[in-house]
Formats: structure tokens, sequence, C-alpha cells
């Protein structure tokens, strides 16, 4: 759990959702790859769209997650057994939906995106990935100076 928070702390600033994102949804960012779409990513930040639903459905379902599980844990708090069921069933359904996302989002991040597992391994990301994928990311770190390249 303290490990959830600190997760939280750290990304969220990054994580708000803006105008762009919408369009990153309605073509699956790029994933949906025909005619007017091919060839062609949608708009994205530091994080995409499918990123930030990543972040907030960790961010929700990890407080269900542990709210639930300090409710069932502790025995001595004494609750009445429909709270408990009720916990139970809340616990179960939330860590079955975020492994679903877990699983979805590293199958679309490793397999699904080219290049994308070299980035992460490495921290480093090609320039052209990083235009393609994070354009207005890329085009903000460019802008301001931060971009730094790989000796």
């Amino acid at each position: 759990m303290v490990s959830w928070l600190l997760c939280i702390i750290k990304w969220m600033p990054l994580q708000t959702f803006k105008m762009y994102d919408l369009k990153w949804f309605l073509v699956v960012g790029g994933y949906i790859n025909f005619d007017p779409f091919k060839g062609k990513h949608p708009d994205s930040g530091f994080a995409n769209a499918g990123e930030k639903m990543w972040f907030w459905i960790l961010a929700i379902f990890g407080l269900s997650i542990s709210a639930t599980g300090v409710m069932l844990v502790f025995p001595t708090l004494d609750l009445p057994r429909e709270l408990s069921l009720l916990a139970l069933l809340v616990h179960g359904v939330s860590a079955a939906i975020l492994i679903a996302f877990t699983i979805v989002h590293i199958w679309m991040a490793t397999v699904l995106s080219e290049g994308g597992m070299e980035c992460m391994v490495s921290g480093y990301c090609d320039e052209n990935w990083a235009s393609q994928h994070h354009n207005v990311w890329y085009d903000e770190i460019k802008a301001d100076g931060t971009l730094k390249y790989k000796e």
C-alpha cells in the first residue's frame, strides 16, 4: 500500500486528461490502422491516453483493494458479516479488473508498440519514436531545452 501511494503521488501530476486524449481514444492510440488512420499516431503528451487510463484504474482500484484488504485482514475490527462479505466481493472484483488492465497494458506497451520494449528497458527512446508516439511531450522538451541525448 505504501508503494501504491508513492506511485500515485509521483505520477499524478502527469496524468491529467487533455483534449487531444479524446482523439487518442477514438482511434485507440493508432492501433486502428486503416484509412483514414493508416500510419498515423494521435497526439500524445508524456503519457498517452491509454497510460493515463491505466494510471487512474490503478489509483481507483488500488485504493479499493487497499481499503477492503485492511477490512479483511483485521478481524478485530468486528465488522458486520454483510460488510465483510461486501468487502470480499469488492476486493475480488477490483483485483480482477486491475489484473485485466495490467495484462492489456503490458501486451500493448511491449508487443503491439514497436520499439516500446527497448525504450522501457534502456530508459531512453529514439527521437523518431518519441516524436511519433509522444509528439506533444517531445515538442515540449525540445522547446524548453530539457531534451537529453544518450552518449
